[in-house]
């Protein structure tokens, strides 16, 4: 959208517009790139794509991790 307005004239080039359009694009690559990070969580890619694996498995886990109840009665 940025880059749209941008090569329209809409708004002038300068660095916020190119620092907004960096981080952006980087923000989504590594978001998006199905890995493992260190301590054992994952990128939300990783976890989309582990889920599209194992439809059923991801299913269970969502709905049971929405609906367990604690030893001393707290959801």
């Amino acid at each position: 959208m940025v880059i749209y307005l941008i090569e329209n004239n809409t708004i002038q080039p300068n660095l916020a517009t190119y620092q907004f359009t960096y981080f952006s694009l980087y923000y989504i690559f590594f978001a998006l790139l199905p890995m493992p990070y260190p301590g054992g969580s994952s990128s939300d890619g990783k976890i989309i794509l582990d889920l599209i694996r194992n439809k059923k498995q991801g299913r269970e886990l969502i709905a049971y991790s929405g609906t367990t109840k604690r030893s001393n009665g707290v959801y």
